[in-house]
């Protein structure tokens, strides 16, 4: 994403200096061209994704009620070449480890412990992220007793708003959030206005690449943080517009 919108401003900017405006052309390829440098080279994504994971510099919990949820929300499947087998993205991977180690320590205190996978299919593999994660689970020796599915959502604000009726059903006196460092900001935001007073957990964190040459994985990262940082901003618009439900 991030690189299709260089190249826009890049073609804008050729646009403007044919059409008698060469001077507009000049400075948004002088802009382009730091904005590229400073992508590429690592600090900005770097520093966007800091702070966006300022707040959680621990990723451990071991304190639980007599009544804990772990949500852990879906991050993409994949869907295995040449094969109908669906499987959690690496990202997936990651949560679903935090999450049963999350669990593992839950169920080392008397209460109940549930494990609440969150997540549709929006990827259309057939398969929704939380069915596919659950089985991960159950793999891993989690009692099926102990997993509950939400599997109709198909982003992080229904995450939100379909879990609260389940976690609201188990009476919790105690909810973990756990996702990945980078969307940890925007999920708690919308678990809090369901509702749910849910503490974070994140299960990696990410920070950019410095090389010697620009790297193509600082782009990547700079999209996954200019999508959390666009999500904040549109619930904040949405909430003064009164369009949130």
């Amino acid at each position: 994403m991030m690189l299709s919108i260089l190249i826009s401003f890049i073609l804008l900017s050729v646009v403007l200096n044919r059409t008698g405006h060469p001077r507009s052309g000049r400075w948004l390829a002088i802009i382009l061209v730091v904005l590229f440098l400073g992508i590429g080279y690592g600090p900005i994504p770097n520093w966007c994704a800091q702070k966006l994971q300022a707040g959680y510099a621990t990723d451990s919990h071991d304190q639980w009620g007599s009544r804990s949820v772990i949500v852990l929300l879906g991050g993409g499947t994949e869907q295995v070449a040449n094969h109908n087998d669906v499987e959690p993205s690496l990202v997936g991977y990651a949560r679903i480890s935090r999450a049963f180690a999350l669990y593992t320590s839950c169920k080392q205190h008397s209460g109940l412990c549930i494990v609440l996978v969150t997540g549709g299919d929006p990827q259309a593999h057939r398969a929704a992220e939380a069915v596919i994660y659950s089985l991960m689970l159950r793999r891993l020796g989690m009692p099926s007793a102990d997993v509950m599915t939400e599997d109709q959502s198909r982003n992080t604000w229904e995450n939100a708003k379909f879990s609260q009726p389940l976690i609201q059903a188990i009476r919790a006196d105690k909810v973990v959030l756990v996702t990945s460092g980078t969307h940890l900001y925007r999920s708690q935001l919308y678990f809090s206005h369901f509702g749910i007073a849910a503490m974070p957990v994140r299960a990696d964190y990410s920070a950019a690449t410095f090389k010697a040459m620009p790297v193509f994985t600082n782009f990547a990262l700079m999209d996954v943080v200019a999508h959390e940082y666009v999500g904040v901003a549109r619930y904040y618009v949405y909430q003064l517009l009164g369009l949130n439900s």
